[in-house]
């Protein structure tokens, strides 16, 4: 009501204001915008407007033309890591955990560091077994000895193959076979350098064969996700080159590109997240800073409409258009999309080369809905 109430005085206003100032036609001596804007509204929905009142309001039209569009993105960002330089440490058997060497998350492991000793039996018992089939080997006497000579050697080929689908080395069997002796525990190595993420045992637990005991990754590539807006996710392109800023390190640039677009639009802040892998060789982006990201796309050739000739009203956009016969103005409804750098992109409604009003188009609004012109609708 109040907004209802706002846009009547304003008509009355400006109505008042153009009779005051000799526009309103007196006794036929003047002619102002009221009886300029005379016509028969039945037949043709227009406004007509002297060249005299164009001049005093600084009414102007200018004529639509394509041009190539492109726009500028800035979206906050996370550091996160690279989860394809994540790894899982687990073994293939069952044991317990005799000693832990990394007591705690966020320690830096190196690819080949012994990070548990875990108690097998079973782990134990084939390594027994290769060494009695190797000792075997080497006396060649025995009451086995006639047995066995055939088949020695397969047996022997089997043993160790069994420990190496356990993930004991080639490096570990003949240290085995070298020493004689079996160990009690055998050694858990690191696959790979990182830090280390997640850690699921303590000293003393058990464990089973695919376990995760540890999980590492690595900092030397990093992961910026970023949540980009519903409206300009259609212009995210994968390859779309950007420019990384974070506030600690003011004057430093991260290039990027997008190599990764999710596939999933959040429900709760309407953003779909995309991806910028960043190489990070110091280390220096660490998960979970903020960062800031500025793109731009390009979106082609598209015909535009300066934003100063629309006017919005909350419910639809209208804009003036001028009839190849100067001093007759149309509103039209029309269908605008992205806004960028002073002009709507014309989706619908309007066609390249027609003229519209940029200036002073709220008095041609304000009478037209005093006459009561309704805009045409868009195509």
């Amino acid at each position: 009501m109040i907004r209802s109430g706002y846009t009547v005085f304003v008509y009355i206003c400006v109505f008042l204001f153009l009779t005051i100032s000799g526009f309103a036609e007196d006794g036929g001596a003047n002619k102002g915008v009221s009886d300029d804007f005379d016509a028969d509204f039945d037949k043709k929905p227009g406004l007509e407007v002297s060249m005299e009142v164009l001049q005093k309001f600084g009414v102007k039209t200018v004529p639509l033309v394509k041009k190539v569009v492109s726009k500028d993105l800035r979206v906050p960002g996370v550091v996160s890591f690279d989860e394809t330089t994540m790894h899982t440490i687990n073994t293939k058997y069952a044991g317990w955990v005799e000693k832990l060497y990394i007591d705690y998350e966020g320690k830096y492991v190196k690819k080949g560091a012994v990070v548990a000793e875990i108690y097998s039996p079973k782990l134990l018992a084939a390594k027994e077994e290769l060494l009695i089939l190797y000792n075997m080997e080497k006396k060649k006497t025995g009451i086995y000895s006639g047995m066995f000579n055939k088949d020695r050697e397969k047996l022997i080929s089997g043993a160790k193959e069994r420990l190496k689908n356990w993930d004991i080395s080639e490096h570990e069997i003949n240290q085995l076979i070298k020493d004689g002796a079996a160990t009690r525990t055998v050694s858990v190595y690191s696959p790979h350098e990182g830090y280390v993420v997640e850690k699921m045992i303590t000293a003393g637990s058990s464990i089973s064969p695919g376990k995760p005991l540890f999980r590492i990754a690595s900092l030397s590539k990093v992961w910026i996700i970023v949540d980009v807006y519903e409206q300009d996710v259609p212009y995210i392109k994968l390859g779309q080159s950007a420019e990384i800023y974070l506030a600690n390190f003011p004057g430093k640039v991260f290039k990027s590109k997008v190599d990764y677009i999710y596939p999933e639009l959040s429900g709760k802040t309407r953003t779909l997240k995309v991806r910028f892998p960043v190489d990070n060789p110091d280390g220096a982006l660490k998960p979970g800073m903020y960062m800031e990201i500025n793109t731009s796309f390009n979106i082609g050739e598209q015909l535009l409409v300066p934003t100063e000739a629309v006017i919005d009203d909350g419910v639809r956009k209208i804009v003036f258009t001028e009839e190849e016969e100067k001093g007759i103005f149309y509103p039209k409804e029309v269908a605008l999309g992205l806004k960028t750098n002073g002009y709507y992109v014309v989706l619908g409604g309007l066609t390249e080369g027609e003229k519209v009003v940029q200036g002073a188009n709220f008095l041609l609004d304000s009478d037209a809905r005093l006459k009561g012109i309704k805009p045409l609708e868009k195509n």
